[in-house]
This record gives C-alpha cells, sequence and structure tokens, in this order.
C-alpha cells in the first residue's frame, strides 16, 4: 500500500481543482452537481470538499444566485411555471430554503406575471393549431399543467381566453 506525501496530496488537490475549474466554465452549476462530478471523477472527499469551500469564498459557487438565474431564465424564456421551477432546483440539488429564498427576492413572479405568461403560452398554442386533434382544451390544460403552472393559474387562462373547462 502506497503512503500519500503532501507532494502527492498537493498534486491531487491541484489536479481537482483544475477539472473542477474546467466544469464550471462550461455553465454554472449548483453545488451538489459539483460535489457529484468530483466524486464521480473519484476525487477524494476531504480534496472534494477542500474545493467546495474555495469555490464558495471566491464567489464561483453560489446556490442562490444560481437559482436566481435559474428562475429568470425558466420563467421568461422557457415559460414555465413555479411549480415546475421548484422542483427542477430541488431535483439539481439546491436547498429547499435557497429555492424560497430565490423565490421572495425574484419579485416578478407574482401572480399577475405568470397569469400573462401562461395566457399568452397558451394563445400561441391555439392559434399554431399545435393541437391538432381531440380535445383541444384538456391538451392545453395538459401542457400548461406540466409546464408547472398552477390549476389556479390554468383556471384563470381558461377564464380569460373564454374557454370552458367544464
Amino acid at each position: 500500500m502506497k503512503v500519500m506525501t503532501i507532494s502527492d496530496e498537493t498534486t491531487n488537490y491541484n489536479m481537482a481543482y483544475k477539472r473542477a475549474m474546467k466544469y464550471l466554465a462550461v455553465s454554472p452549476k449548483t453545488t451538489t452537481e459539483l460535489v457529484q462530478y468530483l466524486m464521480k471523477s473519484g476525487v477524494q472527499n476531504s480534496i472534494a470538499e477542500s474545493i467546495i469551500i474555495a469555490f464558495t469564498e471566491k464567489g464561483w459557487l453560489n446556490d442562490l444566485t444560481y437559482s436566481q438565474r435559474f428562475i429568470e431564465k425558466a420563467f421568461h424564456e422557457k415559460k414555465k411555471g413555479r411549480l415546475w421551477i421548484e422542483q427542477a432546483l430541488l431535483r439539481k440539488g439546491i436547498n429547499e430554503d435557497v429555492v424560497n429564498v430565490a423565490f421572495t427576492e425574484y419579485e416578478d413572479m407574482d401572480t399577475f406575471v405568470e397569469v400573462d405568461e401562461a395566457l399568452n403560452f397558451a394563445r400561441n398554442a391555439i392559434l399554431s393549431n399545435r393541437f391538432k386533434s381531440g380535445n383541444i382544451l384538456q391538451k392545453l390544460f395538459q401542457t400548461l399543467s406540466r409546464r408547472g403552472y398552477s390549476q389556479e393559474t390554468i383556471e384563470r387562462v381558461f377564464r380569460e381566453l373564454n374557454l370552458d373547462l367544464s
């Protein structure tokens, strides 16, 4: 069995540090995603923890900032609702408290803006004949639901478009 020297440990740390930097350079990541990547790459726990601490201190790794940017992009560009966004962030390993703080700091995510986004999506879907056959209202409801819009939001959209859910 080989005994690790300080030189070996420093070399391992430097290699893992560079690997982590390259991984983050591609796109922002959550703390959990970086930890999983380092573990999958065979990095020792102690080295991975040191890298996480160093990256957090330098501001390169921040789950709150990541969450806020994710919310902005998912809501405005991908037209996703709050429920979908929350679940996606939780699946990425972000703590529920951090997710809640990110939403409270994101003031545009109020009900009116969410309804407006869902309404625009629904109008475009109907006008583009996206739902070619079957029960169009049911398909629209399911699509909005899968995009993370709450039942209350979907019902408001249907009322606004004068569509009958029953």
